[in-house]
């Protein structure tokens, strides 16, 4: 947990110097990522691919505070040696403003932001006589895009139990 908190201020901080482009009321935006820090649900002593997500969000309710609200979906799957994992969820975001916060243009082309995500893990291992379980999965996590154009660009979050602890990916805005 303390990792996370640090990596939370280290974002922060690293994001402050960017620019950023406010995720608004009617936004659609689609993520596909790549989880290169697997969440270990079962046996840590297995061999694991990278996690590979997708994520939609689209933006619902006018301003809220300082920010929007996001509401959509996630699909995550991971495979190892001795099983694989599938989460299907719900996912919920709250967008900062910055850019009308601060009143400047230094906030152009970064959306920063945080949520919470609740569904299902589906895991299947292949050792046990009783292969299938379902559990439920709750994760925060915190996350920014940066938008080369008003329809594309790169995304990265920092998740608590998700298919992975850190996502890089891509980013489509509609």
């Amino acid at each position: 947990m303390r990792k996370l908190c640090l990596a939370f201020v280290l974002l922060i901080m690293s994001l402050s110097q960017l620019n950023a482009q406010p995720f608004e009321y009617g936004d659609n935006v689609l993520n596909l990522g790549i989880g290169l820090t697997p969440v270990y649900y079962g046996n840590v002593y297995s061999s694991y691919s990278p996690g590979l997500e997708a994520s939609f969000e689209h933006g619902f309710f006018e301003k809220l505070g300082i920010g929007y609200i996001g509401i959509g979906g996630y699909f995550g799957f991971r495979n190892s040696d001795f099983d694989t994992q599938t989460i299907i969820a719900a996912r919920g975001t709250y967008h900062f403003d910055f850019l009308d916060l601060t009143g400047e243009d230094i906030f152009e082309n970064l959306d920063v932001y945080a949520g919470v995500l609740m569904g299902l893990r589906f895991e299947k291992d292949e050792y046990l006589i009783t292969n299938n379980f379902t559990y439920g999965v709750f994760d925060t996590f915190i996350g920014a895009h940066y938008y080369f154009s008003d329809f594309f660009g790169v995304y990265n979050e920092i998740s608590y139990s998700g298919i992975s602890y850190y996502t890089l990916g891509i980013t489509f805005k509609f």
